[in-house]
């Protein structure tokens, strides 16, 4: 007989009652993700890290706030250390989430030298100067390394599946790419900074020679992100009528929301509207394209 069967809560990953694991650390607390193995640990057991080299945190009373409205967005890092834990990164959100009141904390929790591979892939990527490829393949490598899922790595880190994805699809082209090392620190061009956005449109063309060329008319004569898109507009091919119905047909039928008629939420309330809200997003971006698209059609009549 089957035992029961759960859902994770992060990763949607299904799994028997048995299959869960269990810790019986008399400081842990509940467990977010079996994957993950995240916990929320309660504010009082945690210590800084003396080590810590840094002293002065800025902007806590803004992050907070946000903490307050949203919650701690990506985990922080924890050792345990006697009957206590300590922190190894994510010493500014546990300062703010006192502010803020909160009880408790999201944390990873951390106990041999394993993972130290992966305790300094995410310490990388919570840092500010990281240029758009060190950071896509610092996400890509998380992947690989540690068999995670997108949507794991996206909690990990505090960013998007879709920002994920895109990192995934820079990474893909840095790899194929002749020079890596010259990609990485490509940086600024006549003093002006090459985005994120850059490397996605250079990426995001149909073969690798589509990229270089794009890439080198970039590095020529640094072009605005705006003109970027122009050009992959212009690059690629037309569509023709059929094509592009049967497209809009294959759209409306992925954004059926019959479903939310039957909408039963309890404990992932947080979970669901975060989607509900990044769905609308893109739902106003999708309508802008449709509205600029009618007037194409609409002038050109």
């Amino acid at each position: 007989m089957n035992k029961k069967r759960g859902s994770d809560k992060f990763t949607g990953r299904t799994f028997k009652e048995s299959d869960k694991k269990t810790h019986f650390h008399p400081l842990d607390e509940i467990t977010i993700s079996a994957r993950l193995t995240v916990r929320e640990i309660k504010l009082n057991l945690i210590d800084r890290n003396p080590n810590q080299p840094r002293i002065v945190f800025d902007d806590l009373e803004e992050l907070a706030n946000s903490i307050k409205a949203k919650g701690v967005i990506s985990p922080i890092a924890l050792k345990r250390v006697a009957d206590r834990y300590q922190i190894i990164f994510g010493e500014r959100r546990w300062r703010a989430s006192m502010i803020a009141d909160m009880k408790k904390i999201p944390a990873i929790i951390y106990d041999d030298y394993e993972n130290i591979e992966e305790i300094s892939l995410i310490e990388n990527l919570q840092r500010k100067d990281l240029s758009p490829v060190e950071e896509s393949l610092a996400i890509h490598k998380l992947l690989i390394k540690k068999s995670l899922k997108q949507k794991e790595v996206a909690f990990m880190i505090g960013k998007t599946e879709a920002y994920i994805s895109q990192a995934i699809k820079i990474a893909n082209f840095v790899e194929k790419y002749s020079n890596k090392e010259e990609l990485i620190n490509l940086k600024t061009v006549n003093g002006a900074s090459i985005g994120r956005e850059h490397f996605l449109s250079v990426a995001s063309q149909p073969s690798v020679d589509d990229g270089v060329n794009l890439l080198n008319q970039i590095v020529s004569g640094h072009m605005t992100v705006k003109k970027i898109r122009q050009i992959v507009r212009n690059s690629n091919p037309i569509w023709d009528s059929k094509k592009v119905i049967r497209h809009l047909k294959s759209i409306r039928k992925t954004l059926k929301l019959d479903f939310i008629d039957k909408l039963s939420v309890n404990d992932n309330k947080k979970d669901v509207l975060e989607d509900i809200e990044i769905t609308q997003s893109e739902l106003k971006d999708t309508i802008k394209v449709l509205d600029d698209a009618k007037k194409k059609i609409l002038g050109s009549g």
